[in-house]
Formats: C-alpha cells, structure tokens, sequence
C-alpha cells in the first residue's frame, strides 16, 4: 500500500510536470528568448546574472549560456566559459550566489571528479 501511494503521487508530480513544460514564456525577447530552444533559467541572488540552456532541437545537445544585467538591460547571451564543449543541462544558482551547479555528460577522472574548478560567472 505504502509502494502505491509513492507511485500514485509521482505520477501526479509528473503528469503536473509536463503540462508545466508546455506553457512558453519569454523573457527579455530578442536578445534573451530569440526562439531558439531556451529553457531553464537560474538567476544570481541579485538577479543581474542568467544562466540557462541553449539546445539544439532534437534535444541531443545543450549549453549553458549566460547573458549580465548591465545598465538596466541584459547582454546578449554568450555560451559560458565553461560550457560549450559537452552536454551542460540545468544551471543552480546557490543562495549565497558562490556556487553554480549543473549537469553534464564531461569525463571525470578515476576518482569520479571533474577537472572543473574555480569558475566564476563575473
């Protein structure tokens, strides 16, 4: 019984999930959301740096891009300086802003850690 009701409510969660990815929104349009496949956004605390994925249509490949609030307007999106060469998916921001979490099919080493360090979205 306990197993069911698990089941039952992530199919709900998921059911509610994908008709939540079906509503478009655009944010900043033309320099932000330009049509391309952009999707899922991560603000700085201070809400003046965004990250979020750039991909390609069939969904084989993604980006994390960046675009600063500079000026009261956002920069045109770049792909991060660490991002671009692999698949990057589903940017976190910290709360305290120091730490930029994502996923990401890149080797690692045997001891199962990234050769990425130290990267800095300023």
């Amino acid at each position: 019984m306990k197993y069911q009701k698990t089941i039952a409510l992530s199919l709900i969660l998921l059911c509610s999930g994908i008709s939540a990815f079906s509503q478009v929104h655009v944010f900043e349009e033309g320099v932000v959301s330009t049509g391309d496949y952009e999707t899922h956004p991560a603000f700085s605390p201070g809400g003046d740096t965004l990250y979020f994925l750039k991909g390609l249509p069939d969904a084989n490949f993604f980006s994390i891009c960046v675009s600063f609030k500079r000026g009261g307007k956002w920069t045109r999106p770049v792909v991060a300086p660490f991002s671009g060469q692999y698949t990057d998916a589903d940017p976190f921001v910290t709360k305290d802003g120091k730490t930029l979490y994502f996923v990401s099919n890149r080797p690692v080493d045997a001891g199962g850690r990234s050769s990425l360090t130290g990267i800095s979205g300023k």
